[in-house]
C-alpha cells in the first residue's frame, strides 16, 4: 500500500489539492522546497494530461494517485482507465517560439515531466493505464 493514495474524479477543481497533498508529502519526505515544487508541477500535468487527453474532459472519470518513498526515491504513480496516451515523436523540447506565435495552450507537460522528475514512463496493468515518475532524494 502507498504511503499516500487519493482517487478523484476526471475533472479539474480536484487537481490543486492533489498538487497540494503531493507538495507537502515530498516536503515530508525530505525534499527541499524547489524539488517538492517540481514534483508537484509534474504531477500537475500528468494530471491534466489524463483529464484533458485520456479522459477527453469527461467528468465521470476515475484518477488514482500513489506516492510512495522507497529508500531514496520517490515513486508517484497517477493511473487511469482512460485513453492510453502515446509518447511517439512527442519527446523533444517544444519549440515556444512556434506554440507562442500560434497561440496555442499545451504542450509543456511531457516537458516539464521528464525536465523535472529522474524517470518517466507510461504503462499499463490490466484494465489501468499509468505514468510513473520518480524523483531521488539528494543529500
Amino acid at each position: 500500500m502507498a504511503d499516500l493514495s487519493l482517487r478523484i474524479g476526471s475533472e479539474t477543481l480536484f487537481v490543486p489539492p492533489v498538487v497540494a497533498a503531493l507538495k507537502s508529502y515530498a516536503l515530508r519526505c525530505g525534499f527541499v522546497e524547489e524539488e517538492a515544487t517540481k514534483i508537484a508541477v509534474a504531477v500537475e500535468e500528468a494530471l491534466a494530461n489524463v483529464i484533458k487527453h485520456s479522459y477527453e474532459s469527461r467528468k465521470e472519470g476515475v484518477i488514482l494517485i500513489e506516492a510512495d518513498l522507497k529508500g531514496d526515491e520517490l515513486c508517484v504513480r497517477v493511473s487511469h482507465q482512460g485513453k492510453p496516451f502515446v509518447l511517439e515523436g512527442k519527446r523533444a523540447a517544444p519549440d515556444i517560439e512556434k506554440l507562442e506565435k500560434e497561440r496555442k495552450k499545451g504542450g509543456f507537460g511531457l516537458y516539464l515531466i521528464e525536465k523535472f522528475m529522474d524517470e518517466f514512463h507510461l504503462g499499463h496493468e490490466k484494465e489501468w493505464h499509468y505514468y510513473l515518475m520518480k524523483k531521488h532524494l539528494r543529500p
